[in-house]
């Protein structure tokens, strides 16, 4: 079916399950804004809804990652956007929190499937770093678009409009995910050589590079999710904060794209410690200065930082093994801590005001940057030496 660079072919269809698995994290803002403005949630509710979607996700796509090299990929994706279209189509005029949120967890679980099946295909690359970072970058391209799209049917029909634009984005994502191939496994992808290192360490690497982008991706979602009410504080008008969101794509979409040109060429630690510390000192701004200027750069400049990073992460993951299985757990992993973040951020806003929110933000980057150090050494020493 597919023609081309297998590479291309990995890169479209893994950008259908990043598009479908990421749509609530990047319209987090507008998301919860449209819960607090339309149906009257304050923020730790909006959250609390917010977080049990963008969780649904990550548990969906963490547990269908340990069956990959058993599932026919095509079925997963194709089951996962059918139970999310439906719930979003029975989302529409809901105005009950308690029932909405089951609903936004039926439709989380079935974008995690889709997110699973295209996620395995980047481990077939012959560069994941660059695939990562191509797929990361044309995601961050068609939300420019989205995010546009959801901040103005939001103004005009609240939640409704939010979740009308969900439904076209899963319309138009469905036709790449019946290119996905009928497994997983792959004998002809380059994972670790088990005879030259046991499964435990590959899997001890494994879990500390999930777990490093479990708190890289805690830091981005504390720093977006609540980044629209930390403009409407500073007088910033709906249309205004939905264009800088926009723009903050692009910026983000900067950041992709030197991941994906530089690739395997720079070493793995360069651009990881760099954009957790420009992340950590962006998302202390954005909560705490009282300058619209200084606060529009700061979302910008958290946006280009967090995604110089995070194709690094993914595909240092992705090396690991041919099914997909780390592939998959680190998006997984990834949607976990952005879904663990509107909760939190909500209540520590509740209980300490938005600069102590800051305050978390530079400590989890910080964090991230001493692990992204020890990641790339540890992986340099396992697989293929990194370039000096």
């Amino acid at each position: 079916m597919a023609t081309g660079s297998p590479d291309l072919r990995y890169s479209l269809e893994a950008l259908a399950g990043f598009l479908i698995g990421n749509l609530t994290i990047f319209s987090s803002p507008l998301y919860i804004g449209a819960l607090m403005d339309g149906l009257g949630a304050d923020e730790s509710q909006a959250g609390l809804v917010c977080s049990l979607e963008i969780g649904a996700v990550a548990v969906s796509c963490v547990l269908f990652s340990g069956w990959l090299d058993k599932l026919p990929l095509r079925r997963l994706g194709v089951a996962g956007v059918c139970l999310a279209a439906t719930g979003n189509l029975l989302s529409l005029s809901q105005d009950a929190l308690g029932y909405l949120s089951v609903l936004r967890i039926c439709c989380g679980i079935g974008s995690g499937m889709c997110l699973a099946a295209c996620s395995a295909v980047i481990s077939r690359a012959s560069d994941p770093d660059r695939v990562a970072g191509a797929v990361v970058g044309l995601n961050t391209v068609l939300m420019v678009m989205v995010i546009a799209a959801i901040g103005f049917m939001k103004q005009r029909f609240m939640f409704d409009g939010v979740t009308g634009v969900y439904l076209i984005v899963l319309l138009l994502a469905f036709y790449p995910l019946l290119m996905l191939p009928g497994a997983a496994t792959d004998t002809e992808a380059h994972p670790l050589s088990k005879e030259q290192f046991d499964s435990r360490s590959i899997f001890r690497l494994g879990a500390f590079g999930v777990g490093l982008l479990f708190i890289y991706c805690v830091a981005e979602g504390s720093i977006w999710s609540f980044s629209e009410r930390s403009g409407v504080n500073l007088g910033l008008t709906a249309s205004r904060i939905g264009l800088l969101l926009a723009a903050a794509q692009v910026a983000g979409l900067c950041g992709a794209a030197v991941s994906a040109a530089a690739g395997k060429r720079i070493r793995r630690d360069i651009p990881l410690v760099t954009g957790s510390i420009l992340m950590g000192i962006a998302g202390y701004l954005v909560y705490n200065t009282g300058q619209t200027w200084i606060y529009e750069l700061s979302i910008l400049g958290f946006s280009f930082a967090f995604f110089l990073g995070f194709p690094y992460l993914i595909g240092g993951c992705a090396m690991l093994d041919g099914e997909g299985r780390w592939a998959a757990r680190a998006t997984g992993i990834n949607l976990m801590g952005a879904a663990m973040a509107p909760f939190l951020a909500g209540n520590i806003i509740i209980a300490s005001g938005y600069g102590e929110l800051g305050r978390f933000i530079i400590i989890l980057a910080f964090t991230c940057a001493a692990g992204g150090l020890v990641f790339s050494a540890r992986l340099q020493r396992l697989s293929y030496p990194e370039p000096r």
